[in-house]
């Protein structure tokens, strides 16, 4: 009821004041606004918004019930009521049917006026109020669509990322149970997804590994941790075992109540297949190095000894003892460098950047000239990545040797906050590698293919520019493990 205003329609002047003095006794918080015709009250309903409008019936020109058909045309919210002679009965009921909220009969009773004002600014009120609540509504519905829509196409994207993932991903209950898998885990384990989702998640995982992925899903489920990313063991349908990367994340509602596990599952068969390659090669390494290595300096020093106590008489057995001095010297070098090969041991005391320093001395030693620039110093990285990058550049620096027609090249080895860089370049003949990598011969720069994809298997990228006369550059770039620490 506070700040309602009224509009008092009325060609009696002095009703015109009469009246206003009334209801403002009476209603003190009301505000009375007069009109002496009906036109010039259009011209004030157009500029405000009344609680409430009073108009006689009777009047010049426009008269009450022609104001009342055009207020209901344009303003059918506001109550209007019209004032009545006494025995004016059929105007009465005619106003009602026009839509009047009320009327009121001459002579004016003040108390009737005031209390049927009351009501009608309460009913004004009460609509402005429904109708602001339903624009709140309309709103609330509008919004209420806009977020259904986004969460069905947030939904959709979500389902489209599942399905095509190149990585395998699984929604997994509370209880273990596989709900649902995409493509590509199906792949993995050689089961369609239909056998998948019949199964639990402990009977695709290796018996030994089944114990430590329910620890960690159970620490995740009370919320001591937020996610987890083991390397576990699975079992295909034909029983052969895939190891795999897995990052786990507990899906929640809008209670923070955990609901299920999303799964995503990287196959790193080929990642453990060239580890255990590595593992396999630095044992053969070690076993020359301390078996036929060994014997091969030992054969050459004693050959040296002989030579020097027991100079032989003939040309022809002079001849013979300095070709076996040779071979016995080229047997100590060739085992070296096989050694080097399989395993540098310098790769496991120091690290990368000394195991290619040393690597550029020994091929400087025969007539190289190679820039050597590092910024890793002593800093370890993990083996695998030690020694895809040392590979790299070993066959780099050989194909230059090989091919390249040159024998200055330049070796870089550089950290860049996550990521090794690793460039090496020559100034030597060059190639065209598009048309390199289109020969179908599978012996055709079998070195390029096997370098790309050692990098690739770490994770990595490895770019080769070349052109005919100007050189090759090789540039690896690896990204480290997220719990290596930084220098």
């Amino acid at each position: 009821m506070d700040n309602a205003r009224i509009l008092l329609v009325d060609d009696d002047t002095a009703l015109l004041q009469a009246l206003p003095q009334a209801v403002s006794l009476r209603m003190t918080a009301v505000q009375v606004d007069t009109s002496d015709s009906a036109l010039q009250a259009l011209e004030l309903i157009k500029a405000r918004d009344y609680d409430a409008i009073v108009s006689d019936i009777k009047m010049p020109g426009m008269d009450g019930l022609t104001l009342l058909s055009r207020i209901q045309q344009w303003w059918p919210e506001t109550p209007t009521l019209l004032i009545t002679g006494h025995d004016e009965h059929d105007l009465a009921v005619q106003a009602l049917r026009g839509g009047a909220y009320d009327f009121i009969q001459k002579p004016i009773d003040r108390d009737y006026v005031v209390a049927t004002l009351h009501r009608a600014i309460q009913t004004r009120q009460m609509r402005r109020q429904l109708a602001e609540q339903q624009r709140a509504l309309e709103q609330y519905a509008r919004s209420l669509e806009e977020t259904v829509r986004a969460l069905r196409e947030s939904e959709e994207r979500f389902r489209n990322i599942f399905a095509e993932a190149p990585i395998g991903m699984a929604v997994v209950s509370l209880d273990g149970t596989l709900l649902q898998v995409n493509k590509a885990f199906c792949e993995m384990l050689g089961y369609c997804a239909q056998e998948l989702t019949t199964r639990s998640l402990s009977a695709i995982t290796q018996p030994e590994d089944v114990g430590k992925d329910e620890l960690l899903a159970a620490q995740m489920l009370d919320g001591v941790i937020p996610s987890y990313k083991v390397e576990k063991r699975y079992l295909r349908k034909n029983q052969e075992t895939l190891w795999a990367d897995l990052t786990a994340t507990m899906l929640r509602n809008q209670d923070g109540q955990p609901i299920y596990r999303l799964l995503m599952i990287e196959n790193i068969i080929e990642r453990k297949r060239a580890k255990l390659l590595e593992e396999e090669q630095r044992y053969i390494a070690y076993e020359l190095h301390e078996g036929l290595a060994q014997v091969a300096a030992s054969a050459f020093q004693h050959l040296q000894a002989y030579a020097g106590r027991f100079r032989p008489h003939s040309p022809q057995a002079r001849q013979d003892l300095g070709r076996a001095l040779e071979l016995a010297q080229l047997s100590v070098r060739e085992a070296q460098q096989l050694i080097t090969w399989l395993r540098p041991t310098v790769l496991d005391d120091f690290g990368l950047a000394a195991a290619l320093r040393l690597q550029v001395e020994a091929q400087c030693a025969y007539g190289w000239v190679i820039n050597y620039d590092e910024t890793l110093g002593s800093e370890r990285l993990p083996p695998i990545i030690e020694t895809t990058l040392f590979r790299v550049a070993q066959e780099a620096l050989t194909n230059a040797n090989k091919h390249a027609g040159s024998l200055q090249a330049r070796l870089a080895l550089e950290r860049k906050g996550t990521t090794i860089h690793l460039e090496v370049q020559d100034w030597g003949c060059g190639f065209e590698p598009q048309a390199v990598f289109q020969e179908t011969s599978p012996a055709a720069h079998i070195g390029l293919r096997e370098m790309q994809e050692r990098i690739q298997l770490i994770g990595g990228h490895l770019t080769i520019s070349s052109h005919p006369g100007v050189g090759t550059l090789i540039a690896a770039e690896v990204p480290l493990p997220s719990d290596t620490s930084t220098s």
